[in-house]
């Protein structure tokens, strides 16, 4: 599933414009550029299919939006929730196929790390993800 979330978000050409390839898929290494964006899944739950589709698989994930300024922050976790607010319908990424249902933001708060020098927005998603029991195929 992150690599869904990394593929859009590393080629939004908005997204780009502010952060060029500084989209990580599990952590920003200290030191790296800003801005950047890296993405975190903190939990996924499955609903037993029963031979049967499920809307249920939810997954909980988190993306940071680092910069230098306040206002920089802010701006991406915009970016990242234009384009992840809302998401539904079919996608392929390599060889995986996802079937999301819905894509919704759950929460957006902001931090300060390395003693007020990098601000960071956290926009907190969930995402259900449509599965089809290969037992129904």
């Amino acid at each position: 599933m992150l690599d869904l979330i990394y593929n859009r978000l590393q080629n939004d050409a908005k997204v780009t414009t502010e952060v060029g390839a500084e989209v990580y898929p599990y952590i920003r290494e200290q030191g790296q550029d800003l801005p950047a964006i890296f993405i975190e899944q903190s939990s996924a739950n499955f609903a037993e299919t029963l031979g049967k589709t499920s809307h249920g698989d939810d997954f909980v994930f988190a993306v940071f939006c680092l910069s230098e300024s306040l206002s920089g922050s802010i701006n991406l976790g915009r970016l990242v929730r234009e384009n992840l607010d809302g998401l539904n319908g079919s996608f392929t990424v390599g060889s995986n196929t996802y079937l999301v249902h819905r894509c919704a933001i759950n929460e957006l708060r902001t931090d300060i790390l390395e003693d007020g020098k990098i601000f960071v927005t956290e926009a907190g998603f969930n995402i259900l993800i449509k599965h089809i029991s290969q037992a129904a195929i």
